[in-house]
């Protein structure tokens, strides 16, 4: 059966992917696919990741179980005032929505998301989503890769700072 999927370097992975639309995560949660839609997937991570169907299955693949366990399917409606996520992320990916909302729209939800991430964590966003105006918050590492700002603390790291961790 093979080895219990194990992320690299030890990480604790966990994926929530979210949509406002039930029906469209109940689809995603089954995790079952076309077996055209990893066309672009090499032929190792096919095989790593998912099963191959076969009689009334055949011509779809489905998503390891090892795989499916990291994922979190949450109904999340942008608009609600409280979002109902747990925690702080290293990445969200937030790629080919905002074009549906106008800028003011656009920079209510994508400030909000920055308060989901982690220091230095990032966003990515589609490639024809340009947001100059949350520079004052983040780098654009790319034109789809923005890292949030680290704060404006001091880095003092002296004997003072040392001896107060101690106590």
């Amino acid at each position: 059966m093979g080895q219990p999927l194990s992320p690299p370097g030890g990480w604790q992975v966990e994926v929530v992917a979210s949509d406002i639309d039930t029906v469209v995560l109940a689809t995603a949660a089954q995790g079952i696919y076309d077996e055209e839609s990893l066309e672009e997937v090499p032929p190792a991570m096919q095989t790593a990741y998912f099963l191959r169907g076969k009689g009334n299955m055949s011509g779809q693949v489905r998503v390891k179980k090892d795989v499916a366990r990291l994922v979190k399917f949450q109904r999340l409606n942008l608009m609600d005032e409280n979002w109902s996520l747990d925690g702080l992320f290293d990445v969200i990916f937030f790629r080919n929505a905002l074009i549906y909302f106008n800028r003011e729209t656009q920079e209510v939800f994508l400030r909000k998301m920055l308060r989901y991430l982690k220091p230095r964590g990032y966003l990515i966003l589609g490639h024809s989503e340009h947001v100059p105006w949350l520079n004052d918050s983040v780098e654009a590492l790319s034109n789809t890769i923005h890292q949030l700002r680290a704060q404006k603390r001091p880095a003092y790291n002296g004997p003072e700072r040392r001896r107060r961790r101690r106590q």
